[in-house]
């Protein structure tokens, strides 16, 4: 995966989710699918059993039986041109994630995301051909005091992208990410307007919660 990506991606964060459709279900990132998207996000949590389960935390008890492991999604994935952001909730599980990603292809169209950077060395050691990308929530006084702070985690972590938190992002943190060579993702949009907003600093890619009516704004265009 190379970056700049050319145009902002619109990223189905936790699958085309809304009624019927919870976050992190395998009907939303089926959803996603459906409508054409170019990109899913959802989150992935290796249990202390082994399984890969998607859900935005470590579950426990009766509703860590009923989560639908991650190969589920992937198979959806495996079935589109989807670009896929795997967010990395806890360490374990890497390589086994990674022999799933080449079991269906999926290794050159997957980027890993965590706040962890252990996480992405051990991706890389898997599976040198993943992107990775760190997510920050970074803020400081200034938008070039955050550039610098943003740059400087990124270099260290050896990731790919920087995945930013969008109120922390700025023109000029996106210009030095960009001068780096890095990619550069906001998370995460609550509705279209938020989006159009975002848009205009040209990130790699914007992970929205209103992917169907940003659809259907762009197809309207």
């Amino acid at each position: 995966m190379e970056f700049p990506f050319g145009s902002t991606v619109a990223v189905a964060h936790r699958g085309a989710h809304g009624e019927g459709r919870p976050e992190n279900s395998l009907s939303a990132v089926e959803r996603t699918a459906e409508i054409g998207a170019r990109a899913v996000e959802f989150d992935v949590v290796a249990l202390r059993d082994g399984r890969l389960v998607v859900s935005h935390d470590e579950p426990t008890g009766e509703r860590a039986e009923s989560l639908p492991d991650m190969e589920q999604f992937l198979r959806v994935v495996a079935g589109s041109d989807m670009i896929l952001n795997l967010d990395w909730k806890r360490r374990g599980g890497e390589d086994r994630a990674c022999e799933m990603l080449r079991r269906y292809g999926l290794l050159e169209r997957t980027l890993v995301s965590s706040t962890d950077r252990r996480v992405i060395t051990r991706f890389k050691q898997e599976a040198p051909g993943v992107a990775t990308g760190i997510s920050l929530a970074q803020r400081g006084t200034s938008a070039a005091e955050v550039a610098r702070e943003v740059s400087r985690v990124v270099r260290e972590s050896r990731a790919d992208a920087a995945m930013l938190e969008y109120r922390g992002a700025s023109e000029e943190t996106v210009r030095v990410l960009r001068g780096a060579g890095v990619g550069v993702f906001l998370w995460t949009a609550p509705d279209q307007k938020t989006y159009s907003e975002l848009a205009s600093l040209e990130p790699d890619g914007i992970a929205t919660d209103a992917i169907e009516q940003q659809l259907d704004r762009q197809r309207s265009l």
